[in-house]
């Protein structure tokens, strides 16, 4: 019985056929089959040839195949190979017979060897995957400066962006946690979640009164900005934030009160997480409304409900903000009294 070799020479080689977006990927591969003596392959399309790729050149694991070139149906199957005078070409996956990608094989794996049969005979030594020498030149596609399509991210040798990027579809993260982890440096904007939320009301509507030495927790009616779902409100006084940290500005109205100073608080732990500027508003005739201004970083450990508190000396009816009384004519026209604002930065 004849055994048959593969020989390498020029016409052996081979390359993923793929794009970015075009998943899973083909794999071209051409050869020479002969046997002991040289003598190649008859020429023939009744042959029927099995590939596998493993992780070392013998033993080791198989991670793909088998994949048939034998007529058959389904996937992992194709026609049978036709061979002239020794020479074959094969066009390889996208699939095995069990489904996996072939493309996948080569984004997880360095080293990796080419079992073939051919008619039920398995020739030997495995193959080697070997990169195409201006194949090399690939790897450095990511630090091009000339690349004119604004959906290639550039980066240096540091992996640090260095010029203008746009990612126009979902950027994901490979860890379990879905989140990038780590330094980001680089120029550009960067879309950090951002929430408003404000105590609007119907224009001539007044704040309410203001508790005489006492303390009372601010309204918040609407909500102004909400990007990236940051927060919400689950009653008029409750803001919801997840776990991390932010940034914040909070700007707490008070008209003749006298002394104010209001402070934000978790009310899931009770600690006060940052408190407001002191101020004075005059309780006597003079006319003039001060603002308590909660300015700050904080972190959360987990989702948490939070309340600006606001403590007053007098009591005074629209202590909490005066109604401006302008002469707007809009319809949707309206009074604001609290502003708070939050970036989520990590």
């Amino acid at each position: 019985m004849k055994t048959w070799k593969l020989t390498l020479g020029a016409a052996l080689f081979a390359a993923l056929l793929n794009t970015v977006s075009a998943q899973p990927g083909f794999l071209n591969y051409q050869g020479r089959l002969t046997d002991n003596n040289g003598q190649p392959l008859p020429s023939s399309g009744t042959n029927n040839l099995t590939f596998n790729i493993y992780t070392a050149a013998s033993g080791g694991t198989a991670l793909w195949g088998p994949f048939l070139c034998d007529g058959g149906a389904g996937a992992g199957h194709t026609a049978r190979t036709i061979v002239s005078s020794g020479r074959f070409n094969v066009i390889l996956g996208p699939t095995d017979t069990a489904g996996r990608s072939i493309g996948n094989v080569f984004t997880t794996n360095d080293t990796l060897f080419l079992e073939i049969q051919v008619n039920g005979a398995t020739i030997l030594p495995r193959q080697q995957f070997l990169t195409a020498a201006y194949a090399f030149e690939a790897k450095h596609a990511d630090q091009s400066s000339t690349v004119s399509d604004p959906n290639v991210a550039y980066e240096n040798a540091a992996n640090v962006f260095a010029v203008a990027n746009r990612f126009a579809g979902a950027v994901q993260a490979t860890n379990v946690n879905n989140v990038f982890a780590g330094t980001f440096t680089g120029s550009g904007t960067l879309d950090i979640p951002y929430g408003k939320f404000s105590d609007e009301r119907p224009k001539g509507t007044g704040s309410g009164t203001s508790v005489q030495n006492g303390i009372q927790m601010r309204v918040f009616t609407t909500i102004r900005t909400n990007s990236q779902f940051l927060g919400s409100f689950n009653n008029a006084t409750n803001l919801v934030l997840a776990a991390g940290t932010y940034d914040c500005r909070i700007s707490v109205p008070g008209w003749h009160v006298g002394n104010h100073q209001a402070r934000l608080r978790n009310v899931n732990t009770g600690a006060t997480l940052i408190y407001g500027t002191s101020e004075f508003s005059n309780d006597g005739s003079a006319v003039e409304l001060t603002r308590s201004l909660i300015s700050g970083q904080f972190a959360l450990s987990a989702q948490s409900t939070l309340v600006v508190e606001h403590y007053t000396q007098g009591d005074t009816l629209n202590g909490l903000g005066t109604i401006a009384n302008a002469s707007w004519t809009d319809s949707d026209a309206v009074e604001v009294y609290t502003v708070a604002e939050f970036w989520k930065t990590k």
